[in-house]
């Protein structure tokens, strides 16, 4: 065989080898869940979040998390955020519990590293067709002082968390 000829059979070789990598990845890409549609219903265009409860003894934390799930929704989502008399969705929450757990302390018992525990409970309602769905969900987020760390910081982590999550969970099909 020439060389020529074998340049001309790996070229024909070539767009076969690409062809069957694209089809591939679209199998493996489709078979694992990955979608690009929004994760809501297309009749459903609005949400209100309501101010998120906190019955706790940590303050201002509902300020917080009410702009972490307003943010997580306008960043991972298509709807738009207005108040509850024109909403399609109604997302009402509060905060269950927020526990912090030291997990390493040096000799006079400076905290070296904790963690924040926090629980929240959200419902959400469709206006539309008077379905409900509620979740409860436990974030934890870890710190160490060494590092510039602390509670507020951990705190914002499992809000971020926390804030993804009740999109996915709360802002799905079959709303």
């Amino acid at each position: 065989m020439t060389p020529p000829e074998r340049c001309s059979g790996i070229r024909m070789a070539l767009p076969t080898t690409l062809a069957s990598v694209f089809v591939w990845l679209a199998v493996v890409a489709t078979g694992c869940g990955y979608s690009t549609r929004s994760l809501v219903s297309g009749n459903v265009k609005t949400v209100a979040v309501a101010m998120v409860e906190n019955p706790t003894f940590r303050r201002d934390l509902e300020f917080q998390l009410t702009s972490d799930l307003k943010e997580a929704i306008l960043s991972r989502t298509d709807l738009r955020i207005v108040d509850e008399r024109r909403a399609d969705i109604v997302l009402v929450g509060k905060i269950v519990r927020v526990r912090e757990q030291v997990l390493a302390e040096n000799r006079v018992d400076d905290v070296l590293e904790s963690s924040v525990i926090i629980t929240v409970e959200f419902t959400a309602r469709n206006r539309v067709t008077g379905e409900e769905d509620s979740v409860r969900l436990t974030d934890r987020a870890e710190f160490i002082s060494g590092r510039g760390e602390d509670l507020n910081s951990a705190t914002q982590e499992s809000f971020d968390d926390l804030a993804e999550r009740l999109v996915y969970e709360l802002l799905e099909e079959p709303f």
